[in-house]
């Protein structure tokens, strides 16, 4: 996956064109195993991510075929290469997968993903710095959307807030995604008060949530990154801004009717500290390691830990994305796994100072590697996997040797 080719912001129709392709991927990622039957029962049970993939196929080939202009430097994909290897992998271990393995599904959610996550990384090679960096326009007002669908839906039995056709742990990843996207204008000293006013809608959402997950992956995030955060935003604006989000937040609570207290006490305190109610998360990781260590080089096969683990159909996957490529793709998934994120870090952090642009994108991987250790399956990493491109692409184009020989720098916002 070369991308050896790039238009230019002056071609403004072509840009256009291919700023439109990767906002439909982002609502490919986002959609997830979306069928037809969610939004009615009448309706059939039609997989819409093979209609977005052909699509995508077809408009991604058109749009390369119009004119190109080449540069004379490519974009290291050193990510992408590992990436490709460990979805390679792990789609070649469904050939000893055990009797029972749902492989068609399994099989299906693998191949969907390296190709999604293939088109992303091709659209933001090629396009330039300043329509790639929309991607965080899109997360606001999708975050606006999915707070006030789950906020009109209710938090159902256990109190939880998710958005119609979604679980609670998706919605916490979209939140707190949005509560990025919200940081980032802080960054550039753009819209504050609507950025901070989103910002506590997406932290009150990710909190009623109950995604324990999700909130543990972005403190962690957030921490290994609190110093360039400090240098963007300063000590005092970062004071600010969560003396901000706490009186908004009551605000909304209050106008929302939601319980925060209340809900805090009962989920985090209550069932966590004091009840050590774990999701299942013990017996997952106990049988998941189990089949690690009887087959630690290639590992049971494709979707193996679903037909052999001990409590029958208990659980559809271990819940966590490193010990299921152990599980399943054995030593060999791990470190293909392993070194696709560290190439991604290193790569994203090699050229200092870091970008905006690639600082929050890099916090957003982060958050979303630490939260897939507690959630999700393979095809849920889809999020990582794009933010990870963006920080690696991101670092490159605002790297000024990148720039000597390609096309002027981006604005100055973008940095």
């Amino acid at each position: 996956m070369s991308a050896s080719t790039s238009f230019p912001a002056s071609n403004s129709a072509q840009v256009r064109v291919g700023t439109a392709i990767l906002a439909l991927t982002c609502l490919a990622l986002l959609a997830g195993r979306f069928t037809l039957d969610r939004i009615s029962p009448a309706l059939p049970n039609v997989d819409l991510r093979w209609g977005f993939a052909v699509l995508l196929a077809l408009l991604t080939t058109w749009w390369l075929s119009m004119p190109t202009y080449p540069i004379e430097r490519s974009i290291p994909k050193t990510g992408y290469y590992w990436f490709s290897a460990w979805a390679l992998w792990m789609f070649i271990s469904s050939a000893w997968s055990p009797l029972g393995a749902r492989l068609s599904e399994r099989l299906e959610d693998i191949f969907l993903l390296w190709f999604f996550c293939s088109v992303s990384w091709l659209l933001l090679s090629i396009l330039p710095a300043e329509m790639t960096h929309r991607v965080f326009n899109w997360l606001l007002g999708v975050g606006v959307v999915y707070f006030l669908l789950a906020v009109a839906q209710g938090g159902g039995a256990q109190g939880r807030l998710a958005a119609p056709g979604g679980g609670p742990n998706v919605f916490a990843r979209i939140m707190l995604l949005a509560f990025l996207a919200a940081i980032m204008y802080l960054i550039q000293r753009r819209r504050t008060l609507i950025a901070i006013s989103c910002a506590s809608f997406f932290a009150i959402g990710a909190v009623m949530s109950g995604s324990r997950g999700a909130l543990l992956g972005i403190a962690v995030a957030l921490l290994l990154a609190f110093i360039p955060l400090i240098r963007r935003l300063g000590a005092w604006r970062i004071l600010l801004c969560v003396t901000g989000l706490s009186a908004l937040g009551l605000i909304v609570a209050h106008f929302a009717k939601l319980d925060i207290k209340t809900f805090i006490e009962r989920r985090y305190i209550e069932q966590t500290f004091e009840q050590g109610y774990a999701s299942g998360r013990v017996v997952i990781t106990q049988d998941a390691w189990g089949m690690f260590l009887e087959n630690p080089f290639i590992g049971v096969g494709l979707d193996g830990y679903y037909a052999l683990q001990e409590v029958s159909g208990a659980f559809q996957y271990p819940h966590n994305l490193l010990l299921s490529s152990g599980a399943e793709g054995g030593v060999i998934g791990m470190v293909l796994l392993l070194g696709a994120w560290l190439s991604i870090i290193i790569t994203s952090t090699n050229a200092r100072p870091l970008s905006a642009t690639t600082l929050i994108a890099l916090v957003a991987f982060l958050f979303l590697v630490v939260a897939s250790f507690t959630s999700g399956d393979y095809y849920d990493s889809r999020y990582s996997w794009f933010f990870g491109a963006l920080a690696t692409i991101a670092a490159q184009k605002t790297a000024p040797s990148y720039y000597a020989v390609s096309r002027p720098r981006v604005a100055n916002h973008l940095e």
